[in-house]
């Protein structure tokens, strides 16, 4: 059979080749196409034929053997579902099959909660509809609040009260050290001795302890240690470090200090003085951010997104001067709710217990015991039917003179001129338009006499522009306890100058009223110190020349010496 078929398929391509008869190698071109040829109607074939078979029924007789495609009597072809047929063609170019029974409901299920979870996703800005869908928050009711058991960093699920609130740490902190284990800590200098640890502790399971001994002109047992960097990123003044000290005597301390930078030469350093310490007494101690001491901050000070070096200590009055067991525990950092509270009525309250203990008044220890007063005791008023026991010192620094009768102690009429009432500074003018030299940017205005004796605070001044067309740009008063001289339009100030300046305040031109057309004013509250003032100037910063405008000070102070 194999040889019939070779012998027939010879003869086919002989004829084919010679041109014999009709069909000649031209012709049988046309039986030739390329993919991507375009249609040409003289195209003679092959032709793909079927025979036609109403029911599909097999030609061949046995499996495996060769038949013809069959046609239904429209004329399409017969194919199984087991071959991929039985479906339509998408023009996808794939098969679509029919789903039926619990595989369509499955489908269709796993289409719903694609769709419900597209509902639920929005992008930023999108509008909210009446109709959204959402998800329920839900929480885990804990309502004795504990330490979770989870690892720091692992997931874990949020908790909420009794009541149904979620409950949160208004307050974040990062501690810095426990100081459970001297570890990567060292003695700054040859002022520290006895570096270790003790079981004497507040927090965790150890403290560190170290003594104050004669250095080489050191006069601060200090200890410090270079850690992983650390990033607060932006603190806030009134955020808080915190740590715990315990300082067996306070005769010779001056203050205890805390650092936070990148090294030992840049760093920002906080201090609490000794009157506010109390001896012998574990105290934990806070360093508000924005109390930083400005005679310690060293170098380039502390960058809050990358700290890499921390220490404590405790400064004293001399170099020679020794202590033995000096504790801190735990150092960290907290952020602090920014809160104002204003009294304008009587608050009362009542005590249960028989015993009140006043640990501080003013950040100084209350005095409980007999001598003259000072800065942390509790007065309380006698009852004036009373005589004052024999040998009490005077009150206050009162002492008999003519005047109002208080008792045995008489007053003096007139203005107290400690701790006085706001008082008001008549207004001058500053710059005359009309009689002093145009002011560049940057220039400043003549001196003009101004009396305020003695010392305390401004706490309040306006600025009046007047002119045809006053302007409103920024500005500084600079405030002289000596007459300068500078004239008009002065370009420069002298250091001579310069060091008779004992306050300064800025004007910003966004501050200034702009309502009317030949007035602006800018009034500011303020709470800056002054000694013995004598002279005022003013400098323009802003771009406009002052020409052909007056400006006008007007001042209140309140003095406290």
């Amino acid at each position: 059979m194999k040889i019939k078929k070779l012998i027939e398929a010879l003869i086919l391509s002989l004829a084919l080749l010679i041109d014999v008869g009709p069909v000649s190698v031209h012709a049988q071109e046309n039986f030739l196409v390329q993919e991507d040829d375009a249609y040409d109607s003289s195209f003679s074939g092959p032709l793909t034929f079927c025979v036609r078979k109403d029911i599909a029924a097999a030609f061949a007789g046995a499996d495996g053997e060769t038949q013809p495609l069959i046609c239904d009597s429209s004329g399409n072809l017969h194919v199984t579902s087991g071959g991929g047929g039985g479906g339509e063609v998408t023009n996808a170019g794939t098969f679509a099959v029919q789903e039926d029974g619990a595989a369509l409901t499955a489908q269709q299920a796993i289409q719903t909660a694609v769709e419900l979870i597209d509902n639920l996703v929005h992008n930023i800005d999108d509008a909210v509809g009446a109709t959204d869908a959402v998800i329920g928050l839900g929480c885990k009711h804990e309502g004795d609040t504990v330490h979770l058991t989870t690892a720091d960093g692992d997931y874990d699920i949020v908790r909420c009260s009794n009541f149904g609130a979620m409950q949160t740490e208004p307050e974040q902190h990062h501690v810095f050290d426990a100081l459970d284990a001297v570890g990567s800590w060292l003695i700054l200098d040859d002022a520290t001795a006895n570096f270790t640890t003790t079981k004497k502790h507040v927090l965790g399971t150890d403290a560190l302890i170290f003594d104050k001994v004669n250095g080489s002109g050191t006069f601060a047992a200090v200890i410090d240690q270079t850690i992983t960097a650390v990033d607060l990123g932006k603190p806030s003044p009134h955020d808080l470090l915190q740590t715990v000290i315990y300082i067996p005597d306070l005769a010779d301390v001056a203050y205890v200090l805390v650092r936070v930078g990148t090294d030992d030469t840049n760093y920002n350093e906080w201090r609490i003085p000794d009157s506010a310490l109390t001896a012998a007494t574990f105290e934990t101690l806070i360093f508000n951010i924005g109390d930083a001491a400005h005679a310690g901050i060293t170098g380039n000070g502390w960058n809050p997104s990358v700290i890499t070096y921390i220490a404590l200590g405790v400064q004293f009055d001399g170099e020679d001067d020794a202590l033995v067991g000096i504790i801190f525990d735990e150092f960290s950092f907290h952020t602090n709710q920014h809160t104002s509270a204003e009294l304008n009525a009587e608050v009362s309250s009542s005590i249960s217990s028989a015993k009140v203990d006043l640990q501080k008044i003013n950040g100084s220890i209350v005095d409980k015991g007999s001598g003259n007063v000072s800065n942390g005791t509790q007065r309380v008023v006698l009852p004036d039917n009373v005589a004052l026991p024999a040998g009490t010192n005077a009150i206050g620094k009162l002492a008999a003179n003519s005047g109002v009768d208080i008792g045995d102690v008489s007053l003096t009429a007139g203005l107290l001129h400690a701790d006085s009432p706001t008082t008001e500074v008549a207004v001058l003018l500053m710059i005359d338009g009309s009689a002093d030299s145009d002011i560049v940017t940057t220039n400043l205005s003549k001196s003009s006499a101004i009396t305020i004796t003695g010392s305390g605070r401004i706490t309040k001044l306006c600025l009046i522009v007047e002119g045809t067309a006053p302007f409103s740009e920024d500005g500084t008063i600079y405030f002289f306890d000596t007459d300068p001289a500078i004239s008009s339009n002065t370009d420069d100030m002298t250091v001579a100058e310069a060091i008779t300046v004992t306050s300064m305040i800025s004007l910003k031109g966004t501050d200034y009223n702009d309502n009317f057309a030949t007035i602006k004013i800018n009034c500011q509250a303020t709470d800056e110190s002054f000694h013995a003032i004598t002279h005022v100037v003013y400098e323009q910063e802003g771009a406009t020349t002052i020409a052909n405008q007056d400006f006008q000070l007007h001042v209140w102070y309140r003095r406290n010496s």
